[in-house]
């Protein structure tokens, strides 16, 4: 087994060219789990995983939490905005489940794993505050 720990993940990308990372969580999943059981909440995200996987500048992607996935895209955002709203519809069209999405470039400012969580997640908190199934990117 290979545990991935942030602070591994954040060593990774030192010295690489320009690197954004993003916090997927699925909008209202746990209504969705109980509404069509967690069979279908599996299917989920299992599906979810290649929804993310068919974005071409995709380094990983890792599930972080119950309905979350941490992943990281080589450039900047415009570099992957293209297919990252392209992402969004595809949950939208194929799952019928919605994503608000947090995102962070240039993490060689970031300080510390605790401090890029936090990024990702008061991003992710406005992109669904602004309505869900949108991006907010610092």
């Amino acid at each position: 087994m290979i545990i991935v720990t942030l602070e591994n993940l954040i060593e990774t990308f030192t010295g690489l060219p320009e690197t954004t990372i993003f916090l997927l969580d699925l909008d209202d999943f746990s209504k969705y789990n109980s509404v069509y059981s967690y069979e279908n909440g599996n299917y989920i995200l299992n599906k979810s995983v290649e929804i993310i996987s068919q974005i071409p500048t995709l380094i990983n992607c890792l599930k972080f939490g119950g309905d979350e996935f941490l992943f990281t895209c080589l450039g900047n955002f415009e570099t992957s905005k293209n297919f990252i709203f392209s992402m969004l519809q595809s949950f939208e069209s194929e799952l019928k489940v919605t994503v608000s999405i947090g995102g962070v470039q240039n993490i060689n400012k970031i300080k510390n794993s605790q401090h890029l969580i936090e990024l990702l997640k008061t991003n992710v908190l406005l992109a669904k505050s602004n309505g869900k199934n949108q991006i907010c990117i610092s």
